[in-house]
């Protein structure tokens, strides 16, 4: 019998009957347009969004990004976390920034394409950890 719905699928209702090495080739071929199709929908998602983000590059910085802003230009310059600007928030997002603003620009629109790049890369993280699980 076949073991799932997706063999099921591919190799007809033949129970228990023993089905030849062409099945397991279109199941494999299945399975691989799948996972193709997948990393397409993905892309796309990440280009939409992309798309929607590149159009408000040029924005100002809200209250939370200037001050992530403010304490990376800080740390580019040497001044350790905390000294000059003290805020409860742990120094990972400041340091985040500060590399940020040394790849792509100390300007609103290199923070915002920098942002865009990480938002990116962790859909990405996220799509191919959910399919190991």
């Amino acid at each position: 019998m076949a073991e799932t719905a997706e063999q099921e699928e591919i190799l007809g209702n033949h129970g228990d009957a023993i089905v030849g090495a062409a099945g397991w080739v279109r199941l494999a071929a299945l399975r691989a347009r799948r996972r193709w199709t997948a990393f397409t929908l993905v892309a796309l998602v990440v280009l939409l969004f992309a798309g929607i983000r590149w159009r408000v590059r040029e924005m100002p910085l809200e209250r939370d990004e200037g001050e992530y802003a403010y304490a990376g230009q800080l740390i580019l310059q040497g001044i350790p976390p905390y000294q000059l600007a003290y805020n409860m928030k742990l120094p990972g997002t400041y340091v985040a920034y500060a590399a940020i603003l040394r790849t792509f620009g100390e300007t609103a629109a290199g923070i915002h394409v920098g942002l865009m790049v990480v938002n990116g890369v962790a859909t990405l993280m996220v799509f191919l950890l959910a399919g190991r699980l």
